[in-house]
């Protein structure tokens, strides 16, 4: 320090250089650590799921192939993303559906969607669900509505005096998503259909490197025979839908078994990545946790898990690839010929799995 004659000193410090990771590497940490909790919470939900079906070892099994799947760790751990988030909140919902508990399934599933709307497709499948396990009983969904609709209006009060309209304004902004191509950035049908392309910066520039470029991936406002991609990709999606939602109808008594529910859900989540649009490369998330658990179960369905669990991890990391994979190089993954054949694995091993999963409920 430096004093004055008046007996008065200014203190003077060096820069905190060593602790210069706290704003860096600390940080990075802590805005990930919810994500990374979450996705640890789903690792138990699912051992606990599948140890009252089954033994600890196929429970332990289906807890780690969702926890050290490489799209999981590299999406929360890596990326920062909230995916697991929501979707924690999807599982918990799945768990109250399966324990017949239908007055907590929609506040955990309004949970889901106040974080992250991606799920918004599930609402029709959910509440079929809920009338049929709730013994057709019609006010017990209802309930269930009300008790979700309180919950996320009280959640919103500390950031809008007027929740109704806030809801109404933020729901309508964003429920379709903000890029409105046909895939964004989803290696799925539509990707096949059109081969779009990511185009990705300089190799030897880190912060060039980094920036990626969507094209060939037409507006889904666009029509064919006077009816927009959208609405063709939502009725393709509905089509697809039917088989199960026929199932759910006719089934009764039968979608009381956890494993049945599961498989509903898993390919719910399937078709809404494949088919619908807007998908980003993310929103394979939910599948992955679902099948986890029928896996355990059932132990079927374990190579279509793994080949689309490296698609996945190859289309995310192909969005955003902060690091170099020296298996992943650049001539690779910015080859178009490359992100369209990982798009085509991926249809073909999702529809090779929605057929089997279709003839695997029709004889339960």
């Amino acid at each position: 320090g430096i004093c004055q004659s008046d007996g008065s000193c200014l203190i003077t410090k060096q820069p905190p250089k060593n602790f210069q990771w706290i704003n860096g590497e600390l940080l990075n940490f802590y805005l990930r650590l919810p994500s990374i909790i979450a996705d640890l919470i789903i690792g138990f939900i699912i051992f606990v799921l599948v140890k009252t079906k089954s033994s600890g070892k196929l429970a332990a099994l289906a807890s780690s192939i969702y926890l050290f799947n490489p799209v999981i760790i590299y999406n929360s751990s890596f990326w920062g993303q909230m995916d697991s988030l929501n979707n924690l909140f999807l599982v918990l919902a799945v768990f109250a559906l399966y324990k017949q508990k239908v007055e907590f399934v929609v506040p955990l599933f309004f949970l889901s969607l106040f974080i992250k709307l991606s799920h918004l497709p599930f609402f029709l499948i959910l509440i079929l669900l809920m009338y049929f396990t709730g013994k057709r009983n019609i006010t017990k969904v209802f309930k269930s509505m009300i008790y979700g609709l309180l919950l996320i209006l009280l959640l919103t009060l500390p950031i809008s005096n007027t929740p109704w309209s806030f809801l109404y304004s933020f729901f309508t902004t964003n429920s379709l998503g903000e890029i409105q191509n046909i895939t964004a950035f989803a290696f799925n049908f539509w990707w096949v259909l059109f081969k779009p392309a990511i185009l990705i910066g300089n190799p030897n520039n880190l912060f060039s490197f980094s920036e990626i470029r969507l094209i060939g991936s037409p507006q889904d406002s666009i029509s064919f025979l006077g009816i927009s991609l959208f609405h063709i990709a939502f009725a393709m999606f509905v089509i697809a839908l039917v088989p199960i939602l026929n199932f759910i109808i006719q089934a009764r008594d039968k979608i009381f078994k956890l494993d049945t529910l599961i498989l509903i859900f898993t390919l719910t989540a399937l078709l809404i990545f494949l088919f619908l649009p807007r998908m980003h490369e993310r929103y394979l998330y939910p599948f992955f946790p679902l099948l986890a658990i029928y896996i355990g179960l059932k132990q079927r369905f374990i190579f279509e898990y793994i080949i689309l669990a490296l698609c996945s991890f190859i289309n995310v990391y192909i969005v955003w690839h902060p690091v170099k994979i020296p298996i992943l190089t650049y001539e690779i993954i910015s080859n178009t010929n490359f992100q369209w054949l990982i798009a085509l694995i991926t249809i073909a091993t999702g529809l090779v799995l929605y057929v089997k999963s279709i003839k695997t409920l029709n004889h339960a």
